[in-house]
């Protein structure tokens, strides 16, 4: 996912703000460990689908996790 301050500046209107809240409410919702770690893929660091959150295979990045 890219940067929200990489984005072209003809994206800065006020759907941005829409789009982004729908991301972060499908991560926190759906994609979030309770330990705090996010992300079930290692390869490529990547999120899984919805729910998608193993146990043995998870990448759970826990410095993602705290910056958001």
């Amino acid at each position: 996912m890219q940067h929200i301050t990489e984005q072209p500046p003809f994206m800065n209107g006020p759907l941005i703000y829409l789009h982004i809240g729908k991301i972060w409410d499908n991560m926190a919702s759906k994609k979030y460990y309770i330990t705090g770690g996010i992300g079930a893929k290692g390869h490529g660091e990547a999120f899984g689908h919805n729910y998608e959150l193993p146990n043995m295979s998870a990448y759970c990045e826990g410095g993602g996790g705290g910056g958001i």
